[in-house]
């Protein structure tokens, strides 16, 4: 059971986010995208915790994928319960992944909702 998270006067349950961006891309693209991740947690009622990111074309000797595991880490936390991500594409490298890294996601780590944003 997801430990509950108060602000604006109701009770609102944990999300975390994650996102893909290139190493070249500034930081505003991260920093509007982690807004629309916000906002969209927001309206699902959802209160977002935390944004784990990586790195498209990561440099050598950088970790590849190294937010998707602190990802799934915070996911096994009894306080949170959800994902959001800003497309299906910042989580599932290729299409035919969706099913597999969704059931990853929600039985192995227990997300019991996972939104996606879409564009605003």
């Amino acid at each position: 059971m997801s430990r509950p998270s108060t602000a604006g006067g109701h009770v609102r349950p944990l999300a975390v986010g994650y996102l893909r961006v290139h190493a070249a891309d500034p930081p505003e693209i991260a920093a509007a995208l982690t807004a629309r991740m916000g906002a969209c947690a927001d309206r699902e009622g959802l209160m977002l915790a935390d944004v784990y990111t990586d790195l498209l074309d990561p440099p050598a000797g950088h970790p590849d994928r190294a937010g998707v595991c602190a990802l799934m880490d915070a996911l096994r936390r009894d306080d949170v319960c959800a994902v959001v991500i800003p497309t299906a594409d910042h989580l599932f490298r290729r299409p035919s992944g969706y099913t597999a890294r969704r059931t990853i996601l929600e039985v192995e780590a227990g997300a019991s909702h996972l939104v996606i944003a879409g564009a605003s």
